[in-house]
């Protein structure tokens, strides 16, 4: 049993973990700008990119050019630096974006180290701490635009400044552990659970213990609330505008029903599995089992975090799962990267305790019987031996997930067959206890463990995206330079594209989607946000707003438009986007299909071809180029054409009409072109 105790660094070994900074840095980064080409991950990147941007450059809280009600920009700020210096220097600004976050979450080698130095009070094994931080599959996030890479080191300074807080009671660090807390509630309002835990923790032990450790605790929480209460009031004054306010969050689901109650425990079963496989099994349990072997305040402390990181799995099980739930746990994206900090710090608990071999008997069953049944456990299955749990959220566990590079179930399978591996040759080399030997050969499983889910997270990283995207992206770039634009996707599709162009592009661009652009299309009078277009429909240019005179087209909109011949259009390379310049009063886009595969219609299918034109009204024809096959009728509005069997083309010409619609009974039909007149 150790004592605690107050160990000062060591210099010398401060130069060492700097140096494994520097070089984890290098390393991380120039992994992360040649795999990631660009933001796809998750939609949060083109929140923090167009908030990041709003602030560099117009001092405006705002996404796409409109007010939004979002205060929790810790991340966006910290990203306005970045934004400038592209503004001086040019080029692409989601490679500085990468080499930012890269430095960032890197630095975590830092509290790691000194967190580690404070719990086990030992140089090598917290240099063993901060050196499995760098082999974490999750350093992958540098190379996305993601607030977990503000996280990551926020966290870990969190546990170093609670632990001192809770073994030296300082008034500092309790006001320093506060201040921590609030920066991460304000980069993510759901990581206020590990801050408020520890200082109630605090606060309700030192109650128990009716000492001078009450007032210390009742300050730092009065910190904490004062910074939340004082940042959301200085929010509120710069930026609050109720009459314009839009809530990205505020996306309508499903209520709550009976087996959701089910579905969640169920979740947070799996998650538990999940992260108890990301810690080798062995480094997240045998701290529960032997925790009476560690001195009362490391006890206390690993209760404490135990206790957060299980509140984090529930908060993830009941507000996220439910939602996403479609009778599969294991097809989720289950966000576990909003915990995988906790792994190095169940680490430097495990190598905080020595048990000697008469101690350890009954305990080594039942953890070895837990992780038995760990693994045994339904969901654990599908979650990382069949892989199947959603990429961005498992790269704590990236060697489990299915993609086109990397065989997941292939290698899930080998990962678990390793941790087992591991876990019999525990079960016969115990004869010493959990001594400095067997910790030595298990840090070693444990870095080999990370590196192959390093590698396997960085082979993955890029594994949705088509790089000539990032190219063409690049191309858009440098046609339309700083000016206000406005884009056109294809939701499910283009909007996929649109994430690159938020992240490539140094203009400001409002951004609409097709269905969204048919709902507006309805109404004679529009409300003008980043989800609807324009007060007048974005076909025709009036020059009300700059972004109408310049429009980027997503490659499945562009392919399937007529633009008028005065209207200027540049296609890129690999044609993925189009740029069309229009001027004042002429339109850009006539029609466009709907409900259609692509432009095909298949026998038994009905599509649409809908003219969204509000100055040409009903007057006028449509000629209508078809290339058709089958046996039986193709009707143009319930007008039928005979087929010949054979493949033909077809050109109709009918009256103007605002929705028209063409069904397939036996064929097969593919519009060519269409021409209003």
């Amino acid at each position: 049993m150790k004592k605690d105790g107050k160990n000062a660094e060591s210099p010398k070994m401060l130069s060492y973990v700097f140096g494994l900074f520097l070089i984890a840095f290098v390393i991380h980064a120039f992994l992360n700008i040649w795999l990631v080409n660009g933001p796809t991950v998750v939609i949060d990147e083109g929140l923090y990119t167009n908030i990041a941007r709003s602030l560099a450059w117009d001092g405006e809280l705002a996404f796409r050019g409109q007010p939004i009600d979002y205060p929790y920009l810790c991340y966006p700020i910290l990203l306005v630096p970045v934004y400038w210096l592209n503004h001086l220097l040019k080029g692409d600004i989601y490679r500085y974006v990468q080499v930012f976050n890269t430095l960032l979450i890197t630095s975590s080698v830092f509290p790691a180290y000194l967190f580690a130095r404070d719990f086990a009070e030992d140089e090598k094994k917290s240099f063993a701490a901060a050196l499995l931080v760098t082999l974490m599959p999750d350093m992958v996030m540098g190379g996305y635009e993601m607030t977990e890479c503000l996280l990551w080191p926020l966290a870990l300074w969190l546990f170093f400044f609670g632990y001192r807080f809770f073994t030296r009671n300082s008034y500092t660090y309790g006001v320093l552990t506060a201040v921590i807390a609030g920066l991460m509630f304000f980069s993510k309002p759901g990581a206020i659970v590990m801050g408020a835990v520890i200082l109630i923790a605090c606060l309700l032990f030192a109650a128990k213990d009716k000492g001078k450790q009450i007032k210390p605790a009742v300050i730092s929480l009065l910190v904490l609330l004062l910074m939340i209460g004082a940042i959301y009031g200085l929010y509120l004054a710069l930026f609050h505008d109720s009459s314009s306010i839009i809530g990205l969050y505020s996306k309508q689901t499903e209520e709550w029903k009976s087996r959701d109650i089910l579905v969640a425990a169920e979740a947070t079963l799996l998650l538990i599995v999940l992260f108890a496989f990301a810690c080798g099994g062995l480094f997240f349990l045998l701290p529960l089992a032997f925790i009476h072997h560690y001195s009362d305040k490391q006890r206390r402390f690993i209760g404490i975090i135990t206790v957060g990181l299980i509140a984090v799995l529930i908060g993830i099980a009941v507000f996220v799962v439910p939602y996403k739930w479609d009778g599969s746990l294991g097809k989720l994206p289950l966000h576990l990267r909003y915990c995988p900090m906790f792994i190095p710090v169940y680490f430097v608990f495990a190598m905080a305790v020595e048990v000697p071999y008469k101690k350890m008997g009954k305990r080594l069953l039942s953890v070895l019987a837990v992780l038995v049944a760990l693994f045994l456990f339904p969901g654990a299955r599908s979650g990382f031996v069949k892989g199947k749990t959603g990429a961005v959220d498992s790269f704590a566990l990236s060697a489990f997930t299915t993609t086109k590079r990397l065989n997941g179930t292939v290698v899930g399978w080998f990962v678990t067959v390793f941790v087992i591996a591991f876990i019999l040759y525990f079960m016969f080399n115990t004869r010493e206890g959990w001594g400095k030997t067997l910790q030595r050969k298990s840090t070693i499983f444990f870095a080999a463990f990370l590196l192959i889910n390093a590698i396997c997270a960085h082979i993955n990283a890029n594994v949705y995206i088509d790089p000539l995207i990032s190219k063409d992206a690049q191309e858009v770039n440098a046609v339309i330079g700083h000016q206000k634009c406005l884009g056109v996707t294809q939701r499910y599709y283009d909007d996929i594209y649109s994430y690159w162009l938020d992240g490539h592009l140094n203009a400001p661009m409002q951004q609409v989607t097709i269905d969204q652009m048919y709902i507006e299309m309805e109404s004679a009078e529009g409300v003008y946000s980043p989800f609807v277009p324009v007060e007048q429909s974005p076909n025709v240019n009036n020059h009300a707003t700059p972004d109408t005179d310049t429009l980027v087209l997503g490659m499945t909109i562009a392919e399937h438009l007529e633009m008028s011949q005065s209207v200027q259009a540049y296609k890129t390379k690999n044609g993925f986007f189009t740029v069309a310049t229009i001027q004042p009063g002429e339109r850009w886009v006539d029609s466009m299909l709907y409900g259609m595969d692509g432009n095909t219609l298949y026998s038994g299918q009905e599509g649409y071809l809908h003219i969204f034109d509000p100055m040409r009204g009903s007057k006028g024809t449509i000629e209508l180029h078809i290339c058709a096959a089958g046996q039986g009728d193709l009707f143009i509005q319930n007008q039928p054409v005979a087929l010949t069997g054979t493949e033909k083309e077809y050109i109709l010409t009918i009256p103007a009409a605002k929705l028209i619609t063409i069904r397939a009974e036996k064929g097969n039909a593919q519009i060519l072109s269409y021409f209003t007149k």
